[in-house]
């Protein structure tokens, strides 16, 4: 079946949050600031004693070399995937594949946001369904789509994807999508 990619959405991905351990600190950090090294930036999330957590890591840290926000410096000791006082890894949402060309869709004919009405009369919901071309990246489990596009503006988990092929290999995705809470 082939789509007019009528719509655009963005892609997002599950990232885990990092775990900077860190020595001969000056000054002090704060939740929101930028974390800077030589390369690299990241948003602190977390404070600690001897650490910090970040999220939103652009461009690669390196042990041992210095990291400064405006109010704090410290040496960056180690970097581990975060893990909170349950063990359980601690994620956030994002922005991997922006303005991506789609098409929002129910499989049949609706009323609103996908209620058929069938002739007994009665309202049966039709799940939200959103195919994008095969040069995204995506799988169920580590993204979800967010979209501002009237009608079918939200944050959607991905409950079933299904990639179709065509002549050559996969010529799209199509998937069911699940409105967030």
């Amino acid at each position: 079946m082939k789509f007019g990619y009528i719509h655009k959405c963005e892609i997002q991905k599950k990232e885990k949050q990092q775990k900077f351990k860190y020595s001969s600190s000056a000054g002090t950090a704060d939740v929101a600031q930028t974390v800077s090294g030589a390369d690299a930036s990241a948003i602190i999330t977390k404070l600690g004693s001897g650490y910090i957590v970040v999220k939103e890591i652009s461009g690669t840290f390196i042990n041992t070399e210095e990291i400064t926000t405006d109010s704090f410096s410290a040496t960056l000791d180690s970097q581990s995937d975060y893990r909170n006082q349950s063990g359980e890894y601690q994620y956030y949402w994002n922005a991997d594949q922006e303005s991506v060309p789609c098409r929002f869709y129910y499989e049949k004919r609706t009323l609103g946001r996908g209620v058929e009405i069938q002739d007994s009369g009665q309202y049966v919901n039709q799940p939200l369904k959103l195919a994008v071309s095969n040069n995204a990246t995506i799988n169920e489990l580590e993204y979800r789509i967010v979209s501002v596009v009237t009608g079918f503006a939200g944050t959607f988990l991905i409950s079933v994807l299904h990639p179709h092929s065509g002549m050559i290999g996969i010529d799209h995705f199509e998937m069911i999508l699940n409105e967030a809470l």
